[in-house]
């Protein structure tokens, strides 16, 4: 998701959204190609323990139903607030992409400076589809609550917060 919002700032890409993708989840990559008329996607797999990240990304040409880039991060766990940034910069160079000055400062941007404070963000992320109730909606925001109080200037949460209790 974090890396679908860096990549979103540069105008050169046509990106889809996650729901659209997901419902090609079985893997028919000719299907995902013609009916949504994409070339390429990209594939990742990350795993964060006490310490560490560990990010596999892969860009896949759907025609050719080949890997066209591969790259492997592999960070200590403070360096999670960075990581996005880096593979988004390495994706748009690999599709050869231009890039403002402004798209690229947006893209490198971190969401916040607190680690636990993006923590909760991604915590809610992960969780925001799991609810049956308003109740359940409404208990799923705490992450966003309490990454607001350990950073009340992370934009991203607030808006993530606003935009869950709108929809309430």
């Amino acid at each position: 998701q974090e890396l679908h919002s860096r990549l979103s700032q540069v105008s050169g890409l046509r990106l889809l959204s996650r729901s659209a993708v997901n419902r090609y989840a079985d893997g028919d990559a000719a299907r995902m190609a013609a009916e949504l008329g994409v070339e390429r996607v990209v594939e990742g797999d990350l795993r964060v323990d006490a310490s560490n990240v560990h990010l596999e990304t892969r860009l896949i040409d759907l025609e050719g139903r080949r890997t066209v880039w591969t790259a492997t991060y592999d960070r200590e766990r403070d360096a999670l607030l960075t990581v996005p940034g880096e593979v988004a910069e390495q994706l748009v160079k690999a599709l050869n992409v231009a890039v403002t000055p402004e798209e690229r400062e947006r893209v490198r941007r971190r969401p916040t400076a607190r680690l636990d404070a993006y923590l909760l963000y991604l915590e809610w992320q992960r969780t925001r589809e799991d609810w049956d109730d308003r109740d359940s909606q409404y208990a799923s925001l705490d992450p966003l609550r309490r990454a607001i109080e350990r950073d009340p200037a992370f934009v991203e949460a607030r808006a993530a917060y606003a935009y869950e209790l709108a929809l309430m």
